[in-house]
């Protein structure tokens, strides 16, 4: 029996046997090995003396933050709006424009012969504030209404 989706215009469905082949099993382990050599080589491009320079003279760090926080989600919600997209097609893009970082934005920086040590400084800085800018809301809901203001959280005993 195969399922469709009706809400969608489009119904796709993988072959039965995908992902059993012996085919399918080599392409997998060969892709795993090639983005762990990538990876690895993208790391081995830092350099200690550079990522402290960028610390000590911050402008193309700030920089990158205003693109990171500013443009980028900002062009993202005007493309949304120009291609008049519908609100899930719109929304892809604007999550998108907002999740600055990842392998993809590693490759394109080496490929235009960027600063990788400037994309990586961003990329852990852009993790240090997702993690501050959550838990500020995180912790509350975990520990308990209120527990962070001073108010007591209800005990159990």
């Amino acid at each position: 029996m195969e399922l469709h989706n009706v809400s969608a215009h489009f119904n796709f469905s993988l072959p039965p046997d995908f992902g059993k082949r012996p085919t399918d099993l080599a392409l997998s382990i060969i892709l795993v090995l090639m983005l762990l050599i990538m990876m690895l080589s993208l790391g081995c491009t830092m350099e200690f003396s550079k990522i402290k320079a960028h610390f000590w003279k911050p402008k193309g760090a700030i920089i990158a933050l205003v693109a990171q926080y500013g443009i980028m989600p900002l062009t993202a919600f005007v493309l949304g709006k120009v291609f008049k997209l519908n609100n899930i097609e719109a929304l892809a893009i604007l999550i998108c424009g907002c999740s600055p970082g990842g392998s993809l934005s590693n490759i394109f920086t080496l490929a235009v012969k960027g600063d990788m040590n400037l994309r990586n400084l961003e990329h852990e800085k852009t993790k240090v504030i997702y993690k501050v800018a959550t838990t500020e809301e995180a912790i509350p809901e975990v520990l308990g209404n209120g527990s962070l203001k001073g108010e007591s959280s209800p005990s159990t005993a």
